[in-house]
């Protein structure tokens, strides 16, 4: 990694946005930028300037404690 970013939850992408990503991105270097598949859905874009864009799948595993977390959610979620 050359660097990071971050935007707020939800962000809604703008044209500036995008510039800005993509300045940043050739000025640091980047071979490649990736992002959650959720912000590559509203990005809607192979690449970021001349900077590729690609998504990251993530997930979560309960490893310990799942009936808990089941019973803990049944009584938030009828």
């Amino acid at each position: 990694p050359v660097g990071f970013r971050t935007f707020p939850d939800h962000h809604p992408y703008c044209d500036a946005d995008v510039i800005d990503l993509a300045r940043w991105a050739e000025g640091v270097g980047a071979a490649l930028l990736l992002t959650t598949q959720k912000d590559l859905v509203k990005l809607r874009s192979p690449a970021i300037g001349s900077v590729p864009l690609r998504a990251l799948r993530i997930g979560l595993d309960v490893m310990e404690g799942g009936p808990v977390l089941d019973q803990a959610l049944s009584r938030l979620l009828p």
